[in-house]
């Protein structure tokens, strides 16, 4: 085998070998994805608020579903209003990237 295709072969495998580890190394917890968040707890709501800066490319649904680790039991309906009741005033289809908005941890 010539020297190019052995580097080249080298150089895939260790970029193949960091791949994987950067992929293991970050584990299950998705709210660490969010840098700045902020939790507040209420009494008589069955969810937790959360503080979070929405980045580019973020929907009021993929941010549930990371915040609440994929397993929503909540009815899309009732995950939207829960939004709007935080947001007041604020589409949750046009939310504006780099703004902090609250959203509901579920329990």
């Amino acid at each position: 085998m010539s020297f190019s295709k052995r580097l080249i072969l080298y150089m895939f495998i260790i970029l193949l070998v960091a791949s994987i580890y950067k992929d293991l190394s970050l584990g299950d917890d998705m709210i660490n994805q969010y840098q700045d968040i902020e939790t507040f707890i209420t009494k008589d709501s069955q969810y937790t608020i959360i503080k979070v800066k929405v980045e580019w490319g973020d929907t009021v649904l993929s941010i549930i579903k990371d915040l609440n680790e994929g397993k929503i039991k909540v009815p899309f309906e009732k995950i939207i209003n829960d939004f709007q009741e935080l947001n007041p005033n604020i589409d949750p289809n046009s939310m504006e990237p780099e703004n902090y908005y609250y959203f509901p941890l579920y329990k």
